[in-house]
């Protein structure tokens, strides 16, 4: 059989291979494509994808961040970001002595009392009466900051002032826990002259007293077991306790100046009919006593100095537990 040799049409050839080596080229591209896409499943996402997909989670990382450290700066550039809803509880789970979810901004910068960074965050919008999870006010957290510290808390001086300053009151009722509540200066009458803590408080009630602050308010209501009646002031709480290296205290929650509008009332009886004066007698006692400390002499003749200059009488004789001045 004779074979016929049939022509070849070169333009066709042509056609046929690039239509092949196209096919070649997309099957190629797919499969990187689907290598990619495999590989970023199993690699997961970088911190850019994070902050594209999700930027408030990652700017408010940053910001508490910045907050815990003290870096205006940085709080000050973040504030200024789109991403920051700057009354929302924090979720973030840091560490600052216990985890900051349920915290505000503002209140994770009073509580360390930094009070450029509260001065930035309530220009910025911040709300000074939100609380966090547990019941605390921004100004609770400066407060018992203040109270519970043995040494000199300028910041939280400033803090306050700056709280007091956006409409805090210095006599509104703070929240301290769940089902727990004072007014400023009532807490630190209960907790500032203990254990030797006093001089984290002396600023902070000139600040108080200065903004109108009213050592004469009653207590009212005991939200927990205590000694004390439902008459009884922050002056009354503090006469009580006084005790040693807590002259200057003293003189803070005691002073009568042009600055101080409302003026001690040292005649003022408490649900057991003593005066304030009669309570610091009391702690007038030479008598030993376990993990106590009572307050010398010479503290005790400033004090009577100063309330004697009120005009008030001193106490009966049978409250006198040792020399009076």
């Amino acid at each position: 059989m004779n074979l016929i040799a049939l022509p070849v049409n070169s333009a066709n050839f042509s056609a046929g291979r690039d239509r092949q080596n196209y096919y070649w080229r997309e099957d190629v591209v797919r499969s990187r494509i689907i290598f990619f896409f495999v590989l970023a499943i199993f690699l997961g996402p970088d911190a850019h994808s994070l902050d594209r997909e999700d930027p408030f989670a990652t700017h408010e990382k940053a910001l508490v961040d910045a907050i815990i450290a003290g870096d205006d700066e940085k709080v000050s550039a973040i504030l200024t970001t789109p991403y920051i809803l700057i009354n929302r509880p924090v979720t973030y789970a840091c560490s600052l002595g216990q985890p900051c979810g349920g915290y505000t901004y503002l209140g994770l910068a009073t509580r360390v009392c930094d009070h450029w960074i509260t001065k930035l965050l309530l220009n910025a919008g911040a709300d000074p009466r939100l609380a966090n999870k547990w019941g605390g006010s921004a100004m609770a957290m400066a407060v018992t900051r203040a109270a519970n510290s043995g040494q000199p808390e300028s910041g939280c001086s400033f803090t306050v002032k700056y709280l007091i300053g956006a409409g805090v009151g210095p006599n509104e009722s703070m929240a301290i826990d769940s089902g727990f509540s004072m007014k400023p200066l009532q807490y630190v009458a209960w907790k500032g002259c203990r254990m030797g803590l006093a001089m984290g408080s002396i600023g902070m009630v000139w600040t108080l007293r200065e903004s109108g602050g009213d050592v004469n308010i009653p207590l009212g209501q005991l939200p927990f077991a205590s000694a004390f009646t439902p008459e009884d002031s922050a002056l009354h709480m503090f006469a009580a306790q006084f005790t040693r290296n807590c002259d200057e205290l003293a003189e803070a929650f005691v002073a009568k100046t042009a600055v101080i509008p409302v003026a001690p009332d040292f005649d003022k009886l408490n649900g057991r009919g003593a005066r304030p004066i009669d309570l610091a007698a009391t702690r007038c006692k030479r008598q030993p006593k376990p993990d106590y400390t009572y307050p010398t002499d010479q503290m005790m003749k400033k004090v009577v100095e100063i309330w004697r200059s009120s005009g008030s009488p001193d106490p009966s004789p049978n409250m006198k537990f040792c020399a009076w001045p």
